[in-house]
């Protein structure tokens, strides 16, 4: 199976890259000097991740989809790893012209960045696969220990409901924040959390990895959408990566990385909508 979808990407890479460089439109400017520079933490399977401690370059999908944009723009390709919570500083200091690294599409980041969905996604809360109790929403977890990467929405999401426990007078939930989605991980499979708040594409790779050892407890059934971040001048940036990635999904290209990623192909319907 991964022989076949690496040779769909290689047909794709041939072919629908020449369809998207020339109806695409115009590249945005930060590319004007040939490289396109972004971004990412690698610490995130499926979406950018190294595979090895003897790795030189991350893999996943962001980094498919980043070399497909390249490709597309014809300039060559750069990234700029970081910790999460340095990402989008680091856009707005102009040490990268995009941000990729499986930010979900929020209106307070707009406010400062343009952005562009790529891809459906949907928070869950993973435990360990003997893990008891039954949850309905993020305040069933009241008085509960959950792990969480630092700077990302998920801070916000139980601020939130702890917000609403608190004024209900009931316990809140106790956050530990961790440097690493790895880091996550391990505290929920070493049960020194309840559970770890994460995205249900990085729930599925993990799954594929270490089989039958977490369980999903709770499933956000809001659905959210990956963006690309770039900075917002100048305006006519938003229209040219708008075109990129509409042209990658119609193409066929974002299909076949899903399929390579073991995502399902569901996360590309309706995107952006």
């Amino acid at each position: 199976m991964r022989r076949k979808v690496f040779g769909l990407l290689s047909a794709l890479a041939g072919l629908g890259m020449c369809t998207a460089a020339a109806s695409a439109g115009a590249a945005p400017t930060f590319v004007a000097g040939g490289k396109l520079v972004v971004c990412v933490d690698p610490t995130f399977p499926p979406m950018e991740y190294m595979e090895s401690t003897e790795s030189k370059e991350p893999v996943g999908f962001d980094i498919d989809l980043i070399t497909a944009l390249s490709g597309a723009w014809k300039v060559e390709k750069e990234l700029v790893a970081l910790d999460f919570s340095g990402l989008l500083p680091a856009l707005e200091a102009k040490r990268c012209d995009m941000m990729i690294s499986g930010a979900t599409l929020k209106p307070e980041r707009l406010e400062k960045f343009g952005g562009t969905p790529y891809l459906k996604t949907g928070n869950v809360i993973m435990g360990k696969a003997d893990a008891t109790g039954s949850y309905a929403s993020y305040g069933d977890f009241s008085g509960k220990t959950l792990a969480m990467q630092a700077g990302t929405i998920f801070e916000k999401i139980i601020g939130k409901a702890n917000e609403e426990l608190k004024a209900a007078n009931k316990t809140e939930i106790t956050v530990q924040t961790y440097p690493k989605g790895n880091d996550v991980v391990q505290q929920v499979l070493l049960g020194r959390v309840d559970g770890g708040v994460t995205l249900d594409s990085e729930f599925a790779f993990r799954e594929l990895q270490q089989p039958g050892q977490m369980k999903i407890l709770f499933a956000d059934p809001e659905k959210e959408q990956y963006a690309a971040y770039f900075r917002k001048e100048p305006a006519g940036d938003q229209a040219a990566v708008d075109s990129a990635i509409a042209e990658l999904l119609s193409s066929g290209m974002m299909k076949a990385i899903t399929e390579k990623w073991h995502i399902p192909a569901s996360a590309v319907e309706g995107v952006g909508k």
